[in-house]
Order: C-alpha cells, then structure tokens, then sequence
C-alpha cells in the first residue's frame, strides 16, 4: 500500500484521535492547542483518505448526538508476529488495533533446545498467505517482535539463542524486498510494552485528565526474560539499543550455573517456564513423601505446566516450596528494576504469569519487603489482561505509529 505523507500538523491530529480512541472536534482543538479551521480543515482531508472516521455515541440525552473521531479500522491492515521459543503467532491486525484472524504454529515435535519452531523461509511462506488472504493493496506493513538480542538501528535479529537459524538476520529488509512494505522488528518485550500502552492498562491511563502519563514497564517472564520500558510515551532503548535485557541481571550468589548468553547465575537461569520444571522435577526425584507431583511423574514420566498449576493449589508442598523459591528470586531482579527506574506501571506478562497468575499477591508483599518504600508509591502493579493478543498487537502497534512518528 502506497502510503501518503502527512504533514506534522496532520501526524499530531492523528495521533491524538488513535490514542483517544473517540474525540469531538471541540475536544481535539483544545488538545492541539489548533485552530477551529485548522482541525476541521485537516480532519476533512483525513477523512477523505480514510484514515480518520465520523462516528456516534450512544447517550441518553435529547438532542444531537455528538459525532467523534475514532480511527478508520478500514484503512488497511498490519501483519503483527511475535516469534517465540516454541511458538510462533501472527495475527491480521486492522487500522483501530483489532484482531481480525490470528493463528499459531506451535512446536508439537519438541525439538529441543534451541528449538526449530520454523525457519525464516517457512515463515515467510506463512505471511505470503497472510497477505494473499486479505491484499497487499491494503497492507500497511509488518511489525515482528522476536525472543533475543535486537539492533533496532540495522533492523536485524542479532542473537536469539533460544531459536535456531535466527541468528545475524537481517529480517526487516529480506520481508522488505518480498513484499514492499514497510517491516520493523523489535524485541518481544517491547512489542508487549506497546500492546498494553495502546490496548490495554495503559490505553485506560491515556485518557483525559490522566493522558500524559506516557511511563510503562512491561516485563515478560516465559522462556526468557526481558522488560519494555517506556518512557514519555517512547520506548527506552538505551545507546546502542539493547536495554531491557532483565534476564541476565546476577540474582544468585555462589553458584556457577551457565546462562545461554555465557555467562553465569543470570535470572533467567533460574526463572523461565522450563527452568522452573525442571528445579521442581528435581525436587520431586529426591522428596520422599507424598506427592501428587511426584505420583504423576512416576505413572506418566512427565508434569505439565497445568500439572504444576493444579499442585500448588492443591497444597502440593513440593510444588509450594519451588514456586516459593521463584518468587524470592524474581521478587529481587524486580525490585533491583524498581528502585532504579520507579516506573509508573508494571505490568506482568508472558507464558510465566498467564500459566500461573496466583503468584502475584506473593509477589507483591516480596516487593514490599524488598523495594524502597517511596519507590513503590503510587506503582500500578498487575498482570496483563491481553495475553497472546498483546504481543501481535504490539508488534503491528509498530507500524502503526509510524502514521505519526
């Protein structure tokens, strides 16, 4: 889709109407500090490209109904992809942030660690069908949110050691060069951030008279660990781009445990999904008493994560005790991050919290006990209501924003 270039003015009305979702004419002059005939003159221009539309409310009072701007989610559409460990989900995502088809490849075969999800020709095959399925006259791009190290300058996949064949790849311009459009790519963690900055905890804070609180930490916890961390409204990349690598913070003292990065005592040695099981397992091979956990391990030679779920809230003590010990040791990577960047919001996220939720009253006294007092003050802590659908949303939101940036 051949894309139209916008005038500042222009950029600014348009970010203000995606980020408010609804707003009145009157409303938007107020906000951009425009005139009258400026906003009416650039909204009708809008309007007539169909990035912008003219909707009602429904309301009770007599007379008029207002008429509010909103996003035309006809305009066109994103192909978000968030690539992971051991699956890989991608979703058609129109103009207004809304899911219209998703689906995910997952790795049924088990192939290990690093895992081989989908090789980047396969997964370039699957977004050809994508975009055959709903036309590239009306593709606006493609965002990608990858598990691994990112050089958002270059645009390429530096190193991703949890999947193989990904590794010194310059995604954003092969996808470029196939289907002629634009194509960023960014950490996952980041791509989640932007997910719950315009559709979820942070869409709600954006709205008037609490709009200009553009600071969000999203930290994903999975099979790696990593935080998006935004600022002002912009993502904090830090110098050379790489900021947000949480799980390679030292939270283990006195051990020489290897991290896939090469280093030693990382968290994320510790805390990710396969991490967790197999200290639990562990756990289970040496406890001597009664174990739902153990019993199943014995019958069938494996636990799920559901398994492990079921146990805790059975009161399994073994499984008690480990998820006990992930706590603490998340509690003081999590803290460590508090007390330097006193985030506004914290949002949790990833395999981790989706498959075990429970944990986070814990967690919140460990952070009490362990943060500055003052460091916690006014923190909005919680768990991310949009899942999966973060991540894809998040990483279409890329692309979306370009419209303004």
């Amino acid at each position: 889709m051949n894309r139209k270039e916008y005038t500042d003015t222009s950029k600014q009305i348009i970010e203000i109407v995606y980020t408010r979702r609804q707003i009145t004419r009157k409303d938007l002059a107020e906000a951009t500090g425009l005139s009258s005939l400026t906003v009416v003159k650039n909204i009708a221009a809008l309007i007539g490209d169909g990035v912008i539309e003219e909707t009602e409310t429904l309301n009770t009072i007599k007379g008029r109904k207002p008429l509010f701007l909103s996003p035309n989610p006809d305009y066109g559409y994103v192909i978000g992809i968030d690539v992971g460990s051991y699956s890989i989900k991608m979703g058609i995502v129109d103009f207004s942030g809304r899911i219209i088809e998703k689906k995910e490849v997952i790795d049924e075969f088990n192939s290990g660690f690093p895992s081989s999800i989908l090789d980047f020709s396969e997964l370039r095959s699957h977004i050809a069908a994508l975009a055959d399925k709903y036309g590239a006259e009306k593709l606006l791009g493609i965002g990608v949110g990858i598990t691994g190290l990112v050089n958002n300058n270059t645009q390429t996949i530096v190193f991703c050691p949890n999947i193989r064949g990904y590794n010194n790849l310059a995604i954003s311009s092969a996808l470029q060069e196939q289907f002629k459009v634009p194509v960023l790519v960014d950490t996952s963690a980041r791509c989640m951030a932007l997910g719950e900055m315009f559709f979820g905890g942070g869409e709600r804070r954006r709205q008037p008279p609490d709009d200009a609180s553009g600071e969000l930490s999203f930290v994903s916890v999975g099979h790696s660990i990593a935080v998006g961390t935004i600022i002002g409204g912009k993502i904090f990349r830090g110098v050379n781009g790489f900021a947000g690598e949480l799980g390679h913070v030292k939270a283990v003292m006195g051990e020489q445990k290897v991290c896939t990065c090469g280093s030693y005592n990382c968290i994320e040695g510790y805390v990710t999904l396969p991490e967790i099981k197999n200290a639990l397992v562990g756990k289970l091979n040496e406890f001597r008493g009664y174990s739902l956990l153990k019993e199943k391990i014995e019958n069938s030679g494996d636990i799920s994560y559901e398994d492990m779920a079921n146990a805790v809230s059975m009161g399994d003590k073994v499984a008690v005790e480990c998820f006990g010990e992930t706590i603490e040791k998340l509690s003081i990577v999590l803290a460590d991050y508090v007390n330097l960047f006193n985030p506004a919001s914290l949002v949790l996220g990833g395999g981790f919290f989706d498959m075990f939720p429970f944990v986070l009253p814990e967690l919140e006294r460990e952070l009490q006990k362990q943060c500055l007092t003052p460091s916690l003050w006014g923190i909005k802590l919680g768990i991310s209501e949009l899942s999966v659908d973060g991540a894809i949303k998040g990483s279409a939101m890329q692309i979306i924003q370009t419209m303004w940036e």
